[in-house]
């Protein structure tokens, strides 16, 4: 039986225990496209295929387009000293990332806390000009009252 890309499409879904919404949602595609080009005949758009195979890296391209070769990808996992190597290429670059980091925080934190003391300066000003107000408030009324 000669398989069509919809078919492979439809193995790997029953692999991974998908439907098609499901691989629609997790792909980023139009909702209904898959169940549209399946009733029309129609092959899926090669942007919504390239949206799939980003989606499920584990999933041979090659296989999914021709039916040639795998359905999943083989990936070689690097030996442990490679990947020593790899983290400590990468170890100055993190440790630099988080002093920048540790910095920016600091420099972060003193902002706020000179923010905090101009709040405190202007609720401050703010009491001592309410107080102001009210007590002259109160000789204006003080007269009236004795006049009475």
């Amino acid at each position: 039986m000669d398989e069509d890309f919809f078919d492979r499409l439809d193995k790997f879904l029953k692999f991974k225990g998908l439907n098609d919404h499901q691989i629609t949602v997790q792909a980023g595609l139009s909702i209904g496209v898959i169940g549209r080009q399946r009733k029309t005949g129609r092959a899926l758009a090669v942007a919504n295929i390239a949206k799939i195979l980003y989606a499920y890296p584990e999933l041979n391209a090659d296989w999914l387009i021709t039916g040639r070769g795998e359905m999943l990808v083989t990936v070689a996992t690097p030996a442990p000293e490679e990947k020593k190597e790899i983290v400590h290429e990468e170890m100055p670059t993190l440790r630099e990332i988080i002093t920048d980091q540790r910095n920016e925080i600091a420099s972060l934190n003193r902002e706020v806390g000179a923010l905090r003391e101009q709040i405190t300066n202007m609720e401050r000003r703010y009491d001592s000009a309410s107080f102001r107000q009210q007590n002259m408030d109160n000789r204006v009324v003080l007269p009236e009252l004795t006049s009475k």
